[in-house]
C-alpha cells in the first residue's frame, strides 16, 4: 500500500468520512483504496460514472448502496446489466425500460407481473401464450390482451378453464373444442346452439333429446334432417330407457343408418303394422310423411316416448 493510501486508511480509521477526503482534494481511487465502501462514496456525492470509471465498484454494489435503476440508466447501463446487478422489473419499468427489452435482459413473465406490467404489455413485448399462462397471469387477464381460445386450446387448456375465464360457447367451437367437450365444461345447451353447435354435435356427443328439448325446437329436428323415425332409432339406440348413453365408437355409424333406414321407410308408401320402438310399438302408423295427424291415429301417445309433449310432435 503506498503511503498516500495508508494515511487515507489511517484518517478513514480515525473517523473521516469520505465527504472530509473529497473536500480535502483526496482522488476517488484512493478512497476507494482505502476502504471506503460504495454508500460512503454514494454519500459524499459521487455518481455511478464517476465510480464506474475510477472504482472497482460493480453494478450489484452500487444497487445495494441506494443508487436508483434511473441513476444507472442514465450512465449508459443496460437492462441486462441491471438486471444482473439486482435491479427489478419494477425498477426498470419505472425508467421506461419496455417488455421487450426486459425480456431480452432475461426477466420472465412471473417478473414483468411483479413488477407492475399488464398481460397486454407482457404479450407485446413478445412473450408466448404458454410462458404467459406460467408466469401467473390468469386466463382472464390473457384474454384481455388479446389471446384466443385457439391460442389457450394448443397449451392444453381444457373447455372448463376458458369458461371460467370467460369465452363464449362460440369461442370455443371456432377453437376446435368438441360439443361433448364444451357440454361437460357446463355450458347452458342455448348457449352452445348460439354458439354454432348443431343437433348432430349434440348427438355424437351423446346428449339426449330430453335435454335437447330445452333448446332446440321440432322444426330444429326436422332442419336437421332428423325424422320420427330417426328420433326413435336415436331413442333406442342411445338406451336413454336404461339410463345409458351411446357407444362413441358407433355414432357415425348409427347416424347413417338411421338417415339410410328414414329415406326407405319413406320411400316404402307402406303401412306398418307393427314397428317396435324403445319399450313401446306404434301401430299401424303409416310411415309416409309422418303427419301429427297419424301419429295420433295411432292411438299412442308418442310423445311420451321421449318424455316430450303432444305440441312438439305435433310441431315435427
Amino acid at each position: 500500500m503506498k503511503k498516500a493510501n495508508f494515511a487515507d486508511s489511517v484518517l478513514r480509521q480515525a473517523g473521516y468520512e469520505a465527504s472530509d477526503m473529497r473536500a480535502a482534494g483526496i482522488s476517488l481511487a484512493d478512497l476507494d483504496s482505502a476502504g471506503y465502501t460504495t454508500s460512503d462514496l454514494k454519500d459524499a456525492g459521487y455518481v455511478p460514472a464517476e465510480l464506474i470509471a475510477s472504482t472497482e465498484c460493480c453494478i450489484a454494489q452500487m444497487c445495494l448502496a441506494g443508487y436508483t435503476a434511473a441513476e444507472m440508466k442514465e450512465c449508459g447501463c443496460t437492462a441486462s446489466e441491471l438486471k444482473e446487478g439486482g435491479y427489478s422489473a419494477r425498477a426498470l419499468k419505472s425508467v421506461m425500460y419496455s417488455a421487450a427489452q426486459l425480456r431480452r435482459a432475461g426477466f420472465m413473465p412471473a417478473d414483468l407481473k411483479a413488477g407492475g406490467f399488464s398481460a397486454s404489455a407482457v404479450r407485446k413485448g413478445g412473450f408466448s401464450c404458454a410462458e404467459m399462462k406460467s408466469g401467473c397471469y390468469t386466463l382472464a387477464e390473457m384474454r384481455d390482451a388479446g389471446y384466443t381460445a385457439t391460442h389457450f386450446k394448443l397449451t392444453g387448456c381444457t373447455a372448463a378453464e376458458l369458461k371460467s375465464a370467460g369465452f363464449l360457447a362460440s369461442e370455443l367451437k371456432a377453437a376446435g373444442y368438441v360439443a361433448s367437450e364444451a357440454n361437460a365444461a357446463g355450458y347452458a345447451l342455448k348457449d352452445m346452439k348460439a354458439g354454432g353447435f348443431s343437433i348432430q354435435d349434440m348427438m355424437v356427443a351423446g346428449c339426449r333429446i330430453i335435454d335437447l328439448k330445452s333448446a332446440w325446437s321440432a322444426s330444429d329436428f326436422k332442419d336437421a334432417g332428423l325424422t320420427v323415425a330417426s328420433l326413435a332409432c336415436w331413442h333406442d339406440g342411445q338406451g336413454i330407457e336404461r339410463g345409458g348413453l351411446w357407444n362413441t365408437r358407433t355414432q357415425s355409424h348409427r347416424l347413417q343408418c338411421m338417415r339410410s333406414e328414414d329415406r326407405r321407410l319413406r320411400g316404402s308408401r307402406t303401412s306398418v303394422s307393427r314397428i317396435p320402438v324403445g319399450r313401446r310399438e306404434i301401430s299401424k302408423l303409416s310411415m309416409q310423411g309422418f303427419e301429427g295427424s297419424r301419429l295420433l291415429s295411432s292411438r299412442l301417445q308418442v310423445s311420451r316416448l321421449f318424455d316430450l309433449t303432444i305440441d312438439f310432435v305435433l310441431q315435427y
